[in-house]
């Protein structure tokens, strides 16, 4: 992940035991305290324990007599800010004011400076609707875990992080914590900063649909209420739980556990001192947080580890509970799964409508059906995925989403974030100049070879494919070539943001042309007036490749950000070095370890822990380059010439990235109809079959290929 941000709220406590804050705790409002059985509907008296007898609470020792507003920890980073632009507009409408305190974020990306994105903090600001909140940047957070550490005498990973943090350039790859691992860091070392006896950790996935009350996460005794799950725990979890267990040195019978052991997932409500005391549990070991989690242990994992392993500890912070908080997430592997097997559809319709609790993701006590949850969660891509499906699915989908919309007062989910910087309604919509004057029209025309390469069929494809074959027959000196054309193995042998790299490559050597062009499958030359080896990029004969200002990181105006969707680059012997170098960061940014993994059977890559458009991805890698020499071999194109993501206006080339599929095809069928090649939609359909029908007997191929 590129980075997070952490939604932290500071009323939590740390308790009397911590020797810091008293005087502040001490002077706390009479408002910001809660008596058991004194709030909302919480009935009884934690005074007289004299059990159901005499209509009084029965508490065990040490239970909290009062606690202070409970405040939130939720960690999202740059890729998510529209999610927690969403969640905050939750949580404006939903939280208990009167029962939980302030929502912090803090930027927990060590790769993209805060700066960049402190706008979006103000807009996150207005969506949380009067919520009070804080922000503070990586650098500031662990500052304060530091100083925390060294005014208790405890040991501390923050001067090591911090370090990393100084040390780091954008220039070179970052070669330490990984965006999933800093956000467990995080939402663990938080417990030293807060106020509040408790804190609720959620994701920036997690939106909450109904009104949350502190009897949602606390029972009657001031004790954080949690669902185990019901059964063996799932693979990873189980793993994750052994390595905990393990980087503890505690012992934890799974079978032996009240109701079991919960899944590694939010929402999680964590007793701050019980944090605390884990993590310098860990120091005494001669370990810490850090090299715990990177051995295979996660936080929630080392949090009801040490919980769990004493029950006295479990008995005074925590109970389980069927009312613990409800909630439910899609992810993207898991219905990914559903597909492969042929029950998605089934699946996703019983769980939407409540009929039954399918193990899409998440506890089966945990899961509940859309309509009658807390919180519900869509993983990053899966809208994306359910679209893909089409038919049913897709009308699944919108209805899923409508009740989304519903719940929180809003037309889309696209409309929360339209202040968003990263928001395509928000980017330029005209060119600095007049189109004409990025051409050199009097430079003599040289060959230009175009190739578009694709791995995932969709409808919109065979529309883009054919608009650019159209533009380059217009034009002399001009081809394109799809996947069909040319090395389709390059799938076999790099992820699909690599492979791209690999065939320009490849195509570089046994290619003539003077110019090498790469589209992804959304992109298309819109207005075929125009042509590549023109650019007045190309003036200067030292530029050997041009790509476009990146839509979504480019409203800041610290540094430009290339997209690697559209890249012209010259075919000569230095810009063919260029090319080679580029791909030759896919080895040395991996640090010696394969972190890019290919399932054959299903011929899909994966990269554990890779920060979305870093230096493990096509695209971050030629940032690092176009930063790295000074813009002088890399241009970067204003993204309207090269890569104008708006499906009403054409330039020179667009890039279609986020826009509705169905959209994408009526435009395109535009773009041929007004140049005289009209696509019908049984050719278009025919071609997606045939594609798909080629891609999977390669996947068979390969998968046959490999060992037994």
């Amino acid at each position: 992940m590129k980075g997070a941000i952490l939604l932290l709220s500071t009323a939590l406590s740390i308790g009397a035991s911590r020797g810091r804050h008293a005087t502040a705790r001490a002077g706390a409002l009479e408002s910001d305290v809660r008596v058991a059985g004194g709030m909302g509907s919480r009935t009884g008296r934690r005074e007289g324990l004299g059990g159901s007898n005499g209509g009084y609470l029965s508490c065990p020792d040490g239970a909290h007599k009062a606690v202070r507003k409970v405040d939130i920890v939720i960690p999202t980073f740059e890729r998510d800010l529209c999610s927690t632009m969403v969640q905050a507009k939750s949580l404006g409408q939903f939280v208990d004011r009167g029962a939980f305190g302030k929502v912090i974020y803090v930027w927990a990306s060590i790769t993209t400076p805060f700066e960049e994105f402190r706008d979006d903090y103000n807009d996150i600001q207005t969506h949380l609707n009067g919520l009070p909140s804080e922000f503070y940047s990586i650098h500031e957070f662990f500052a304060k875990v530091a100083e925390h550490d060294a005014s208790t005498g405890a040991s501390s990973i923050a001067p090591r992080i911090l370090a990393e943090i100084n040390n780091h350039t954008e220039t070179e790859p970052y070669e330490g914590l990984n965006g999933w691992q800093l956000q467990q860091i995080v939402k663990l070392e938080a417990s030293k900063l807060v106020f509040s006896e408790y804190y609720l950790v959620l994701d920036a996935k997690n939106w909450l649909m109904e009104p949350l009350a502190l009897a949602d996460i606390l029972d009657e005794c001031n004790r954080s209420l949690y669902a185990p799950y019901n059964g063996a725990l799932p693979r990873d979890h189980r793993f994750w739980f052994e390595a905990s267990k393990k980087a503890l040195g505690v012992q934890v019978n799974e079978d032996g556990v009240q109701g079991g052991v919960p899944l590694s997932i939010t929402p999680i409500t964590i007793h701050t001192q019980t944090a605390v005391e884990m993590i310098n549990l860990l120091h005494t070991r001669g370990s810490s947080v850090t090299e715990a989690i990177d051995h295979g242990a996660t936080e929630f994992m080392l949090y009801m580890s040490f919980l769990l392993s004493d029950e006295s500890r479990r008995a005074r912070v925590s109970a389980v509970s069927p009312r613990a908080v409800r909630s439910t997430t899609l992810w993207k592997n898991s219905l990914e799964s559903l597909l492969k097997s042929g029950e998605a559809l089934d699946k996703m319709e019983a769980h939407f409508r409540g009929e039954e609790e399918p193990q899409v993701s998440g506890s089966r006590s945990r899961f509940c059906a859309w309509g009658n949850c807390k919180f519900v969660s869509l993983q990053s891509g899966v809208t994306k995925m359910i679209q893909d499906l089409g038919g049913e699915a897709e009308t699944l989908g919108h209805e899923l989403m409508s009740f989304v919309h519903r719940r929180l007062n809003i037309s889309t989910v696209r409309d929360v974030c339209v202040e968003h910087h990263n928001s395509i309604a928000h980017l330029p919509k005209s060119l600095e100049s007049p189109i004409q004057s990025y051409f050199n029209t009097e430079r003599a025309p040289q060959s230009v070879l175009i190739l578009q390469l694709e791995n995932r069929v969709r409808g919109h494809v065979p529309y883009a494919n054919r608009v650019n074959r159209v533009y380059a027959e217009r034009h002399e000196l001009m081809r394109f070539k799809n996947s069909s054309e040319f090395m389709d193995d390059a799938f076999e042998r790099y992820p699909p943001y690599w492979a791209k790299v690999q065939v320009m490559v490849e195509e570089s050597l046994r290619a003539k042309e003077d110019f090498i062009v790469m589209l992804d499958s959304d992109a298309v030359v819109s207005d075929h007036a125009y042509r590549f080896d023109q650019l007045r990029l190309f003036d200067d004969p030292n530029v050997l490749l041009a790509a476009a200002a990146d839509p979504y990181w480019n409203a800041y105006p610290l540094r430009m950000t290339l997209n690697a969707g559209v890249v012209v680059a010259r075919n000569n012997d230095e810009g063919k070095a260029l090319l080679r170098e580029w791909l030759g960061l896919y080895e040395k940014n991996q640090h010696g370890a394969k972190v890019w993994k290919r399932d054959v059977a299903r011929n899909v890559w994966s990269c554990d822990g890779c920060s979305w458009g870093g230096p493990m991805y096509e695209q971050g890698s030629l940032n690092q380059l176009f930063h790295a020499d000074g813009q002088k071999r890399i241009a970067g194109a204003e993204m309207l010439l090269l890569g104008n993501p708006h499906l009403e206006s054409a330039y020179f080339v667009n890039h279609y990235m986020g826009s509705p599929w169905d959209k994408r095809v009526e435009t395109l069928q535009g773009i041929l109809t007004k140049y005289g090649a009209p696509l019908d939609d049984s050719e278009a359909k025919a071609w997606v079959k045939a594609r798909k029908t080629e891609l999977e007997a390669k996947t068979l191929a390969a998968a046959d290929a490999q060992p037994a």
